[in-house]
């Protein structure tokens, strides 16, 4: 029985250069909104790239993993002082990401593993 090899990829920090946003998310007072917002600006890694790729080229499957949550949902104030809730596409964020990047395997069989929403 063949088994299917996979090459398991977390995204920031590792693929993702998200270091620049990381203060956001460090001590005690933690910015996730804007913090996730800055998904569409960070750059991919090329030695990490690079890696995936061979992988692929030996017949692995991506998955790519992460700890963002599918959505987020933010509270935002209105100028009449009233709280607003708007819910955050961090999924479509980090898809449109990984197409901007032409991440080894995306759209050919990749997958995607995120956090549910409040998770």
């Amino acid at each position: 029985m063949d088994m299917m090899k996979l090459v398991l990829v977390d995204l920031d920090g590792c693929l993702s250069s998200s270091n620049w946003r990381d203060h956001l998310v460090e001590g005690p007072k933690k910015q996730y909104p804007e913090y996730y917002k800055g998904i569409p600006f960070d750059n991919i890694i090329p030695k990490i790239k690079a890696l995936i790729e061979e992988h692929v080229a030996q017949g692995c499957r991506v998955v790519y993993i992460t700890a963002r949550e599918e959505d987020l949902v933010e509270t935002r104030r209105k100028s009449d002082g009233t709280e607003e809730k708007v819910t955050l596409p961090v999924r479509k964020w980090t898809e449109d990401w990984l197409s901007k990047h032409n991440a080894p395997g995306w759209g050919s069989g990749a997958l995607l593993f995120m956090r549910r929403a409040k998770d």
